[in-house]
């Protein structure tokens, strides 16, 4: 089957690599990579036009003024096959052969002509080793997403926890994902916080975007406005103090 795994990655060489190559080694699957690069430097930028099939740019301003979706949807369009894989840099994936012992491929085939969409679950990577070794059972990994999905009738909308949406209908992926077991169980590391400007830049970045879809109605569609906005109550708007791009792009990073 002709997969296309979508990425947006920021200078994070090592954990791009990695995501990829774990894809690579699902059965029956013929990758293609499609990457959209958020302004990094230099020698990850090459590296990352080498090992990408198709290559596109995502600006700073971009990701300020539009968030996530957006800027991953940029990499959904360049994609030469309709099924979208999209990884996050850091994640390590596994076929959930427990549940489609013949695959992952083998379970969209199965069901892709009434499903343009399915769910993954994430966790600790300590925690998906243990599920996968049959020592804690699967669901202790309780974080769903919509990161498998049919193109020409899904695309990435949120600025925050961004996921698919049916082009015609708006209904998100979780409509139809939810109602098979995951296709594959993702040991998600979040970004290292050891970097204290990467760390500040995110922290304003999203405090930014969520901000953006508190104060604007129209600007939720795809993301989880329930959370985030329980979040901006308690965490974010007592420490909220507005940044302008500008002053975040001093920060660096």
């Amino acid at each position: 089957m002709q997969l296309t795994l979508c990425i947006l990655t920021h200078n994070r060489v090592e954990e791009t690599d990695s995501l990829i190559e774990s894809i690579s080694r699902f059965r029956d699957v013929e990758l293609e990579i499609s990457i959209a690069d958020q302004e990094s430097e230099s020698a990850p930028r090459q590296h990352f036009e080498r090992i990408a099939d198709q290559f596109c740019e995502v600006s700073d301003r971009e990701l300020w003024e539009y968030g996530f979706g957006s800027a991953k949807q940029k990499a959904v369009d360049q994609a030469s096959n309709d099924w979208i894989v999209y990884g996050d840099p850091g994640e390590i994936w596994h076929e959930n052969l427990e549940e489609w012992p013949d695959g992952m491929v083998a379970g969209i085939e199965d069901l892709h002509k009434s499903f343009p969409a399915f769910s993954v679950v994430r966790g600790d990577p300590s925690v998906v080793q243990e599920v996968l070794r049959g020592e804690r059972p699967r669901a202790d990994l309780r974080d769903d997403n919509g990161r498998l999905f049919f193109r020409r009738m899904m695309k990435m909308m949120g600025y925050i926890h961004e996921a698919p949406l049916h082009k015609a209908t708006g209904e998100l992926w979780a409509y139809w994902a939810r109602q098979h077991p995951p296709m594959a169980l993702v040991e998600h590391a979040g970004p290292s916080s050891d970097d204290p400007v990467f760390a500040e830049r995110k922290r304003i970045l999203y405090w930014h975007l969520i901000h953006k879809i508190v104060v604007d109605p129209q600007l939720r569609v795809g993301t989880d406005f329930h959370w985030w906005t329980k979040y901006w109550m308690y965490e974010v708007e007592p420490r909220f103090e507005e940044v302008s791009f500008d002053e975040w792009q001093k920060v660096g990073g």
